[in-house]
């Protein structure tokens, strides 16, 4: 990895896009101290936690693009030497961990971090970016770390800021104090998560023209946030609220909002033409008929009380059966199979027909056995059970993907976008996964292949824990 040379008077243009192409890398030997010092950093030898890294980039340089270069580490404290840096997009990578801070970036106004399977950001990691207008930093894991900083920490540098994405995060809820800071913000985008309550503040931000809150799990806003956007509209001309996606209900239970989407002066795309998530009619028309009955039909209340709690017992009887529908499949197919004979109990640990079983999609059936299998088995002496020339015929198949597991020491994992959208395949994973809780005291049997690049949006959430509960 270079960076571009030294241009005199002229503004520098950075390209680093993973590409042999790539102007960047045809003078390699011009900043040999700066690839030496990142690779101190890559090797974590060098540097403690709480030293600071120098890195040195061409004085003149403006615009540096380090897209899609698969790279994965941490962002340790970095200070970067003097320098007119003022755009930097780093997306699609991983870096995993953003430790910082990255000091003396004095210039830089815009910063793409999205893409890149973050999920820790320190409380001081942004400090040095006081003059940032643009931030995007979607498509991460920042859920993981945002609802405890209950004081706003994490972005209270960025008082500059006019434009913050955060969209699809994974983010349950937000503190109230979480922006703080951004008094100057103007673009402000959340979708994509998987927020119920939106309660943090915005009133201060007196030149926000558009929030987008869709998709998430609202089925109502609060009154004290309609208020705070409804004292909005006195300080800028035009706000919009994009709120689609969401499960709005046309209930008695939100009927202050119900009344505030037909009255406010926020703009609203179209809001009142969704339809709403409790009954077949749009916004617009569930008004009237709320306002008419006024919810006070007693004789409803008591009947739709009644309704719910037989709905409540049976949706806890379906989740019961629905949390443990894994274990619940597990255990028939492991007692069904010993029964049948074709699992023994586990007593010692070579006590293992194979070393591995295989799971892979039928798509990926030609890399798994031309350029894995082959070469593994004939180099390694290792013993692979695989579906197709393993599974005894005649039996189901699901009594043969579970004693296959029940009889190999470890499961690996092909991951691709085929295995993910193959129910074959996430069956033998959540199978593995509970061989691994209840018959292997949570001993560890997964080994995970990525034969395809994977974003982290694409990936379920357990296989994400899975990710980042081990190294690979």
């Amino acid at each position: 990895m270079a960076i571009s040379h030294y241009l005199g008077d002229k503004e520098e243009h950075c390209d680093i896009i993973s590409s042999d192409n790539s102007y960047c890398g045809k003078e390699p030997h011009i900043y040999r101290q700066n690839t030496d010092e990142i690779n101190k950093i890559n090797t974590f030898e060098t540097y403690s936690d709480d030293q600071t890294i120098p890195v040195f980039i061409p004085y003149q340089l403006k615009i540096f693009h380090f897209i899609r270069c698969y790279i994965r580490y941490s962002l340790p404290k970095i200070t970067v030497s003097n320098n007119l840096l003022q755009y930097i997009d780093a997306s699609y990578n991983s870096f995993f961990d953003w430790s910082g801070p990255i000091n003396n970036l004095n210039h830089l106004k815009f910063l793409d971090l999205s893409n890149n399977f973050c999920s820790n950001v320190s409380k001081n990691f942004f400090s040095g970016g006081s003059n940032l207008t643009t931030l995007l930093v979607d498509n991460n894991l920042l859920g993981f770390v945002l609802p405890n900083d209950h004081e706003g920490q994490t972005f209270s540098s960025l008082t500059m800021l006019q434009t913050l994405n955060l969209a699809h995060n994974r983010i349950l809820s937000l503190p109230v104090a979480i922006f703080k800071s951004q008094n100057n913000l103007r673009t402000l985008n959340l979708s994509g998560n998987m927020i119920e309550n939106v309660n943090f503040e915005i009133k201060h931000m007196t030149k926000l023209s558009h929030i987008d809150i869709s998709e998430y799990r609202i089925s109502h806003l609060d009154v004290s946030f309609t208020k705070q956007l409804d004292d909005l509209t006195n300080h800028v001309c035009q706000l919009t609220v994009d709120m689609s996606g969401n499960p709005i209900k046309c209930t008695c239970d939100p009927i202050e909002f119900i009344q505030w989407l037909a009255t406010t002066k926020v703009q609203l795309n179209n809001m009142l033409q969704q339809e709403c998530d409790s009954m077949k009619m749009y916004l617009k028309d569930s008004l009237r008929p709320i306002e008419k009955k006024k919810c006070s039909s007693y004789v409803t209340t008591v009947v739709a009380v009644v309704s719910w709690m037989v709905v409540f017992v049976m949706t806890m009887i379906g989740e019961l059966l629905y949390r443990y529908r894994w274990k619940i499949r597990y255990l028939y197919y492991i007692v069904k199979s010993k029964h049948q004979g074709y699992v023994k109990p586990l007593r010692v640990e070579n006590n293992f027909l194979y070393d591995a079983f295989i799971s892979y999609a039928d798509g990926d059936e030609t890399i798994v056995h031309s350029k894995f299998l082959q070469r593994v088995e004939e180099e390694g002496h290792i013993r692979y059970c695989v579906h197709k020339r393993d599974f005894l015929p005649g039996n189901d198949i699901a009594s043969n993907i579970t004693s296959a597991i029940h009889n190999s020491r470890k499961t690996v994992l092909m991951m691709s976008n085929s295995f993910l959208v193959s129910d074959w395949c996430m069956f033998e994973f959540n199978m593995a996964r509970m061989e691994s809780i209840y018959s292997r005291s949570s001993e560890n049997i997964f080994f995970i292949v990525f034969i395809e690049q994977l974003s982290s949006k694409d990936l379920p959430l357990n296989i994400l824990e899975l990710v980042h509960s081990k190294s690979y």
